[in-house]
């Protein structure tokens, strides 16, 4: 407005209107520009404003269904793993890379434990006269060790089973009844201690037993340094996912107080 204002004030004649022209045509050319918006873009009707979307209790309890499983799967290897808890998930694999030895993955879903043993006997533990499953359980949980005999028999071997833990009468607490025949030996306790190991010196190959339910990263790392310090050294380990059951056909009865006492606080 105000070049066109100095247009008018300018005759024809004067050298400075060709000048004040100019500016006022670009001016011009770029209100024009800027104030006309693109076809492409141009509001040609009345837009219809959006209508809300409905409730939807299917919508939202799906959402809600996922958004509850999601926090539960980051949150509960984070509690486990606080907890110093063997993973639920991938137990086997955490195991073999702290112990760093083969490992068995087994729970109540296994069809036939001695199967799932018979290689792990086959190539670590069939060449050893003495083979020791250390399990860290309660004394009345079912005896992983037997199932080790079990897997030498599925590839041919006949052992010998010793259960030396403290109170059971599932098998005699003497001496192999034949000495010559390889043995399994079995030691089921809650937590290896010192006196526990002692009754293991020299005992050589030993498997390690252990559930998710129970063990924890700090109890397995002991027991192997004990076993170790004896001469009984971790070849192999079994994980079981969740509680090792009971068995019922094997009978245990706690030892008299002041007997192996470290040995009951896995009952």
């Amino acid at each position: 407005a105000t070049i066109e204002a100095q247009l008018d004030s300018l005759s024809a004649g004067v050298g400075t209107r060709l000048a004040q022209q100019q500016r006022y045509d670009a001016l011009a050319a770029e209100v024009a520009r800027t104030a006309t918006p693109p076809a492409a873009f141009r509001v040609t009707g009345p837009v219809p404003a959006a209508e809300p979307d409905g409730p939807s209790p299917l919508r939202d309890a799906a959402l809600a269904f996922l958004a509850t499983f999601v926090v539960l799967a980051v949150a509960v290897p984070l509690v486990r793993g606080v907890r110093g808890r063997l993973s639920e998930a991938v137990p086997a694999a955490q195991l073999r890379r702290s112990l760093g030895v083969p490992v068995v993955e087994l729970d109540r879903a296994t069809d036939g434990p001695a199967l799932r043993l018979g290689e792990i006997y086959r190539d670590v533990l069939r060449a050893h006269p003495t083979v020791t499953a250390v399990q860290l359980t309660r004394p009345g949980a079912c005896d992983l060790g037997a199932e080790l005999v079990h897997a030498a028999e599925v590839v041919g071997d006949r052992r010998t089973h010793q259960d030396m833990t403290p109170g059971s009468t599932a098998t005699p607490q003497a001496t192999s009844p034949d000495p010559g025949r390889p043995v399994v030996r079995s030691l089921r306790t809650g937590r290896l201690d010192r006196e526990a190991a002692g009754t293991l010196r020299g005992a050589g190959p030993t498997v390690l037993v252990v559930d998710t339910a129970t063990a924890r990263t700090a109890d397995v790392g002991r027991a192997r340094a004990l076993l170790h310090a004896v001469g009984a050294d971790v070849v192999a380990a079994v994980v079981w996912r969740g509680r090792i059951p009971r068995d019922p056909s094997r009978h245990w009865s706690p030892p008299e107080q002041g007997e192996g006492s470290d040995l009951r606080a896995g009952v």
